[in-house]
């Protein structure tokens, strides 16, 4: 057994995971990684995933499969975050349809907002998140564990080629030892 397959998912580890997210009542896939593309790669324990997820992953070990199932896991659906304007008052990209999302700056900083409708006149924006209310499914698999470098936990995130690139004065040579893992 190598020194990966032996680590626990805990905070501070990097965890790469094959997932998929499917609506619960519709059956609607909303992703998922496929065996040839890129998996999921997160810090665990820094509230990188929805915190459900992370949950249900804490304790599992390489190799593990998981399903999950969280009702509004990116809040609740809120009819008061849906506005309608004058066109008008509204500065809009030329080739503006239903369902696009378009970037605006809030009173904290950049939103993103859905329109939800739009006529000759009028424009509803939706300020919830795409998948407010919605109950998700998530599946998949633990494919690897790593331990975190003091640099990933410090900013809080995986580097995805690693920490030697976000530290000027590195020595990594390119190779990823078992001393690199816990055991």
């Amino acid at each position: 057994m190598s020194s990966e397959e032996s680590l626990t998912v805990r905070r501070n580890r990097i965890v790469h995971l094959s997932l998929q997210v499917v609506d619960a009542q519709s059956g609607e896939l909303i992703e998922h990684t496929a065996p040839d593309s890129p998996h999921v790669v997160y810090l665990h324990g820094h509230g990188n995933l929805v915190q459900a997820l992370e949950d249900a992953l804490q304790g599992l070990e390489h190799g593990d499969t998981f399903e999950v199932v969280v009702a509004n896991a990116f809040g609740e659906w809120m009819p008061e975050a849906c506005q309608t304007h004058e066109r008008r008052h509204v500065t809009l990209p030329d080739d503006c349809s239903v369902g696009q999302r378009i970037a605006t700056n809030g009173p904290n900083g950049r939103i993103e907002l859905t329109v939800s409708a739009l006529d000759t006149t009028h424009i509803t924006l939706d300020a919830n998140h795409p998948l407010a209310g919605r109950t998700l499914q998530y599946t998949g698999q633990v494919l690897r564990i790593l331990r975190a470098h003091k640099d990933e936990i410090r900013h809080h995130r995986p580097h995805p080629a690693g920490h030697h690139l976000m530290v000027q004065d590195s020595s990594f040579d390119g190779k990823i030892r078992p001393e690199d893992c816990d055991t």
